[in-house]
Parts: C-alpha cells; structure tokens; sequence
C-alpha cells in the first residue's frame, strides 16, 4: 500500500507515470497459474487491484486479444470454468460479457460487462494458451480466399517458406491436407499469390499414406541447391472437408484435427445428413462426461475452445447441451433444438479425454449388469473401450469369455443389459471354446462390423464364483473351516499334506482377514463330502502370495488323500468381532 501511494504522489507531483516505476496500469492484464508465461487465467488491473475475467461468451477472439496485448503472435486456446484455478475468494470479478472481434489491441478496447451487474463466481475464472512457437515442419496455406485454399507454407529452420512445385503431385497434395485436417484435394495449382521468402523445399516425393509433408522423401534448399525455383513455381493447394458422410449414423460424434491424441480435438456430431459443431453455451463437465464415454475414453476429460485449423464452416448443431452425466449419447441430453444457435466456430466445443492407462489392447470387461461377472460386453482397442457385434455369437465365444475374465462358467450369453457405449469394436467372432483370450479367437478386422447400432451389443452372464475362489465350511464362524477352493465348476478341499501356518496365513488374507492364528489337519472341522474332490496337495506358500492358487502345489486333482485329511485354518480377528461371534453361538446354543 506503501508503495502504491508513493507511485500516485510522484504522479501528481512530478507527472510520473505507474509504468515508469513498474507498477501496472488500469487494463493492463497478466496470466496466472499456467505452466509459463503463455498460459493461465486471465487477471485484469481496475480500480487499484487485480480481478479475474467471467468466462459468460469467453471464445477464441477474446483469447487472441489477450494475447496479443501480451505480446504474443495469436491465441490456439479459450478456457473456461477456472481450468488453470479459482482466483482468490478475496479477488474480484472485474469483467464479464467480454465480447472481442479479435481485431482489437487491448481487451479494455472490446465490449464487456463491468462486474456488479451480473454476479459470477470464481469456478467461471476466464483462462487462454497463447502461441508460442512453430515446430518444424508446421504447414499453412495462405492467400487463398480460406483457410483450406492457398499458397503452402511450410515452417523451417524458424521461418516460414514456399514449396516448389517441381515433382508435385496428387499423392504430396493429399498428405499435405490430411496434415492440415482436411478431407481432401480438390485442385494443385501454381500459387496465384506467389510468396516472396525462402523457397524452403522441392523435389517432394510422397507415397500419400505418410502423416506429414516433412515425413515425406523431400530436398531442402539449404541442403541441396541445385535445382533453383522462383516464387513463380510455388505450389498451391485447395483441400476439402467433408460434412456429408454416408458412412455416419444420425448422432455419431467424433473428435477432428486432434492436437495432441485421437481423444483431443474439436468435437462434431452428425445430424440430417452433415457434419456440425456444438457450441460451448452452458457446457461443464456432465457433457464432457458423456462425449468422452460416447466415443470410448474415460468418462472424464477437459473442454476447451480453439481456432478450427481447417477453417470448418459447416453448422453449429447444437447449442445450450445440458447432460445429467447418465446419458449414452450426446444426442439424448437436453439442448435448445438441432440448429438453433447464434454462436460462431469461435466457441466451437473442444475436448481432451482422459485415457485408459491400466487396460491393453485386447482387455475385456462386463459393464452395467449390476455385479462384475455379468453385463454388457466391453472389449479394448486402440485407446478405446467398445462394444461386440452379435453376429455369430455362441456360448463358446461366452465361454472364453468368463474364462479369461477369471470365471468358471457360463449362466447365460443372450441376456441384454441395453445398449452400450464407444465405438463397435469387434464382430464375426467365432470361437472353438478352448481359447485363452476373445482375441486368439477368429473374427473380423476390429472395426468392421456388420451391426449398425448398439442394439446389437452381445451381453454375458458368467457363474459368480471365479476360479480359485475360498470359503471356509463347518467352522463356528466366518474365520474358522474345513478350506474349500472353487474350480472347475465346483468346491472341493484342500489335503493337509505339508499344510502350516504360512498356508493358512494366505487363506486368511484371501479371504479378508488380516493374519491366521491356527493351521489344522486331518479334518478338525470334519471332513469334505464323498462328491467332492480334494483339488489341491502339497500345497507350499511363502506367505506372501495373494491367493492359495498362487502357491506351490502338485497341480489340480493330483493328490494321494481321502478326506479325513482335509486342511482347516483359524483367521485372526478383533476382539469385538470375536466377542459378537461369541455370543452369537451362546445365543444359539
């Protein structure tokens, strides 16, 4: 406060200004709590102090204004709900409403909102990522009457430059569109705008699957200068992007000109025969929810707002997306009507999904059937999870299922737990039932499906108990039995051959307990019925396994016992769990 005063008596006194002494000024503005200086939420100087930016109609031309004013070249992101931080509670909101062209120098010099006429509150924090560099190999086309027709640019050694056309052809065309998020080429020209920089590159050879023009069999002129082309000769290109696909079912979402991983990128839904966006009006974190489980990520992630890097200008779809979070599909979530929206692709939706990091290729699960061993079927591919197309399903494609699932069996595999979510993963299963996994099994190409919904999505009920399950029979309670063990559709005993306290402190654990106080042999708590098989002798643990499968034995029904040998434990529990137990059996007896 000291300071503050000081810098307004030399202003009045001596005509000093607060940015002679380092002070900010009103409007000046400064980003915080991002990972460096070109990213963070947006703080604005008024009235002697700091105040963040509401995010009410915060889009990409607000954030380019801030940038600029920084100093930085332009803006790629809009963030909104406080995603770099709350400011401070003792903060204020100084501005709300913001609405920037994206011309102007300053964000003071846009339309906005003082705070005090319409009350935000801090989660609504405005924030922006500036552009900060290039990187190599970076492309653009400029001159052309939009952003996918033009004269190419190509960004080398720090600076931007033309391509000769010398060797150009459909095939660099196509992958030089594709790099740039288009569908396609509609036409290779000389640049009617010819540059007037380096001619960076020439003699490019392109197979036109590679994902990049730099990937490309390319000679750059500071490595190679015998082939001389003037800005006469600088390759143009027009690309398309497609909005009618007849490939697309009404509703179906995808995630375009990702950024960073398939699971990022701007969000598009397909509606009455084209391609659209969706608008960030009255978007939070349950849409996010629901697009990110839609297309087969985690139900989690981050919106963001971006300039679309292909210059998309078909519909905005949707607008004012309101989801509960439950919802399969973006489409089922209330929304103010297909096509009634004022907003521009400035506020196009954008989305960062959170991945599944534990789960591999090929990892199966069975969602929504209310306990683990039954439910829709879910399988993982390609960073996704998905469904499996019915199309020649059987019980011994179930079978394989519950068994790489850890179950014995199969209940049902024609129940129906609804449709599911992500995209159809897998059809034309067919298995023998012998298999290990459901991908050893034979099937189509993952993604080629003959099912067009997810009416279709197979559903498996397995036996509850998993292979290798305990119980503990005939003892006083729930810590103390003859040990069963569940394989092969049934509970058989354990011999006591070599049975101690390190295998009964395993059988303890497994079961929940904490420790075992008593390993017992020649059937203390009687012995198992004549049906039942002894599955397990000479069983030997070290006391650190995590089931009594894990340890050392002779192998499945390889034993020498009868049944008065059948091994029993006692587990260890708390004093009032004993006493209850206690006097549960008085009250019985």
């Amino acid at each position: 406060m000291f300071k503050f005063l000081k810098a307004c008596i030399l202003s009045l006194l001596c005509g000093i200004t607060f940015a002679d002494i380092g002070l900010p000024e009103t409007g000046d503005i400064r980003l915080v709590d991002g990972s460096g200086p070109h990213e963070g939420r947006v703080e604005i100087f008024y009235d002697s102090q700091w105040g963040t930016v509401c995010d009410d109609d915060w889009d990409i031309a607000d954030a380019s204004v801030v940038c600029r004013q920084l100093g930085f070249a332009n803006s790629t992101d809009a963030f909104l709900y406080a995603y770099f931080g709350a400011g401070s509670p003792t903060q204020p909101i100084t501005l709300y409403h913001v609405g920037c062209s994206g011309n102007e120098t300053k964000l003071t010099d846009c339309e906005y909102s003082l705070w005090g006429i319409k009350p935000c509150v801090h989660y609504e924090d405005a924030g922006v990522r500036c552009y900060t560099y290039q990187n190599e190999g970076d492309l653009r086309l400029t001159g052309g009457p939009t952003s996918r027709d033009g004269r190419l640019e190509i960004y080398h050694n720090n600076e931007w430059g033309t391509v000769c056309s010398t060797t150009w052809g459909p095939e660099e065309a196509e992958v030089t569109c594709r790099q740039l998020g288009n569908d396609g080429v509609n036409n290779v020209y000389y640049s009617p705008t010819p540059g007037n920089g380096s001619i960076h590159m020439s003699h490019v050879g392109c197979i036109g699957n590679e994902t990049g023009l730099i990937n490309c069999n390319v000679t750059f002129s500071d490595d190679d200068n015998s082939c001389i082309c003037t800005h006469g000769e600088d390759v143009g290109v027009d690309c398309y992007t497609l909005l009618t696909d007849p490939s697309a079912m009404e509703g179906e979402i995808r995630l375009v000109w990702s950024r960073l991983f398939p699971g990022d990128g701007h969000l598009q839904i397909y509606h009455d025969d084209s391609w659209g966006t969706v608008c960030a009006d009255g978007w939070d974190h349950y849409n996010t929810e629901v697009v990110c489980r839609q297309l087969g990520y985690l139900p989690a992630g981050e919106m963001y707002i971006s300039n679309p890097t292909a210059g998309f200008n078909g519909p905005v779809h949707l607008s004012e997306v309101s989801c509960t979070g439950d919802e399969n599909e973006l489409s089922h979530c209330p929304h103010a009507g297909w096509g009634n929206s004022d907003c521009r692709h400035t506020k196009d939706v954008c989305l960062r999904c959170s991945r599944d990091y534990t789960a591999e290729d090929g990892d199966i699960r069975l969602t929504d059937g209310g306990a683990p061993w039954k439910g829709r079927l879910h399988i993982f591919y390609d960073l996704k999870w998905g469904t499996v197309c019915n199309d020649s399903w059987s019980y011994e494609n179930a079978l394989v299922v519950c068994r790489q699932l850890g179950y014995d069996g199969v209940v049902s595999t024609y129940e129906y737990f609804g449709p599911g979510y992500g995209p159809i993963q897998l059809g034309g299963v067919v298995c023998t039932g012998d298999e290990d996994t459901l991908t050893d099994c034979s099937h189509s190409e993952w993604g080629v499906i003959s099912c067009t919904s997810h009416e279709r999505d197979v559903a498996v009920d397995c036996t509850e108990e998993r292979q290798g399950a305990l119980r503990l029979a005939d003892g006083s309670g729930s810590y103390e039995g003859r040990v069963e063990i569940f394989y092969d559709s049934q509970w058989g005993t354990v011999c006591d051959d070599d049975w101690d306290i390190l295998d009964a402190s395993v059988v303890c654990k497994q079961l929940g307990f904490s420790a075992a106080t008593d390993a017992f042999r020649l059937a203390f708590f009687g012995g198992g019925s004549p049906t039942q098989p002894i599955y397990l002798d000479n069983v030997h643990c070290d006391g650190t396994e995590a089931k009594l499968a894990d340890c050392e034995h002779n192998g499945w029904y390889i034993d020498n016992c009868l049944h008065f040998e059948d091994a029993g434990v006692r587990c260890f529990i708390e004093y009032s769990e004993a006493n209850n137990a206690m006097m549960m059996l008085s009250a019985i007896l």
